[in-house]
C-alpha cells in the first residue's frame, strides 16, 4: 500500500510539473507576468484555455478583408462627415460675418444645394442672405426657408440679376433704371457682400431693388 501511495504521489507530481510547464509556456506566449506560482485562479483559467479552447495559427494577410474594408469605410465616413460639418460652419460664418441680422440661423447642405432657415424683420436681409450663400463657390442652389416678420409697410421684392462679362454697376443701373448714375443704389442694395462698386464678376448674383 505504501508503494502504491508513493507511485500515486509521484504520478501526481509529474502531472503538476507538466501542467506548470504548460502554464509557463502560455504566460510567455501571451506576454503575461505572473506574480505568484500559487495563484490558483490564474492556473485554473489557463488550464481551461489550454485544454478546451486551443490555439490556432493563421496567415493574417490572407482571407476576407472585411475588417480592413470596414475600417477604411468607417474612416472615410468620418472624414466625409467632418468635411460636411466644416462646410456648413463656413456657410453660416459667411452670413454672420456679413452682419446680417437673422435669428435662429441654421444651414443644411446636401451636395451643391444649401437650405437656410431663420427669422428676420427685413425682406432685404432675407434676400442678401440668399445672395451671400448662393455666391459661394460650389453652391448651385439656395433653398430659402427664412421667415420675414410682418412690417407695417412691406418692402417690394427685389429682382436678382446675374452679372455678365463686360458688366459694370453703371451699365446694370442703366439697364434697370435708365440712368447709369444710379449704380450706387445697386451697390448699397448688395452691401456688405460688395465692398467696392468696381469689383463684380461674371456669374455673380446681385439684388436690383425696385425704385
Amino acid at each position: 500500500m505504501k508503494n502504491s501511495a508513493n507511485i500515486g504521489h509521484l504520478t501526481h507530481n509529474r502531472y503538476i510539473i507538466k501542467f506548470q510547464l504548460q502554464i509557463d509556456f502560455l504566460f510567455v506566449m501571451f506576454g503575461f507576468q505572473r506574480t505568484s506560482k500559487n495563484d490558483f485562479l490564474t492556473y485554473y483559467s489557463f488550464k481551461i484555455l489550454s485544454e478546451f479552447m486551443g490555439l490556432f495559427s493563421f496567415l493574417k494577410s490572407a482571407g476576407s478583408r472585411i475588417l480592413a474594408d470596414k475600417a477604411v469605410e468607417n474612416e472615410a465616413n468620418e472624414a466625409a462627415n467632418a468635411a460636411h460639418d466644416r462646410r456648413v460652419s463656413a456657410l453660416e460664418s459667411v452670413v454672420r460675418q456679413s452682419e446680417l441680422q437673422v435669428e435662429n440661423l441654421s444651414v443644411d447642405l446636401e451636395g451643391d444645394r444649401v437650405t437656410v432657415y431663420g427669422v428676420t424683420d427685413s425682406l432685404a436681409v432675407k434676400e442678401k442672405v440668399v445672395l451671400a450663400l448662393g455666391n459661394v463657390n460650389g453652391i448651385a442652389t439656395v433653398d430659402d426657408r427664412i421667415s420675414v416678420t410682418e412690417a407695417e409697410e412691406p418692402e417690394p421684392q427685389a429682382d436678382f440679376y446675374e452679372v455678365k462679362s463686360g458688366d459694370s454697376l453703371s451699365k446694370i443701373a442703366k439697364q434697370f433704371y435708365g440712368d447709369p448714375m444710379k449704380y450706387g443704389v445697386i451697390f448699397e442694395a448688395n452691401t456688405p457682400m460688395l465692398s467696392d462698386p468696381n469689383k463684380i464678376y461674371p456669374g455673380q448674383m446681385l439684388r436690383i431693388p425696385k425704385l
